[in-house]
């Protein structure tokens, strides 16, 4: 019984150190790419630069909170941009 906790504790740091040392690996060759290659980068499309970026993120975007905002009237949001503006120039002149 001894022996199987053993090896369940063994796998585990073993299992911790692989992770890590996969890790730092990439970390080094993400460091060697931007060293080497970033001149290259200037010859990229910027449109395919932007393609990369978006690819990246699009799993970021909460579609739930977006679609609201887009539908949102423009007048609305001018009129809170403004408001804000106000009140914080409001503030600033009567902390004084």
């Amino acid at each position: 019984m001894n022996v199987e906790r053993i090896q369940i504790a063994t796998d585990y740091v073993l299992s911790s150190i692989s992770s890590l040392l996969l890790s730092v690996h990439t970390g080094v060759l993400v460091i060697l790419a931007l060293l080497f290659l970033t001149q290259l980068f200037f010859f990229i499309p910027k449109a395919a630069l932007a393609a990369i970026i978006i690819a990246a993120v699009i799993f970021m975007v909460e579609y739930h909170v977006v679609v609201p905002i887009w539908k949102t009237k423009s007048e609305y949001i001018s009129n809170a941009q403004e408001l804000g503006k106000q009140n914080i120039f409001e503030k600033s002149h009567n902390s004084k």
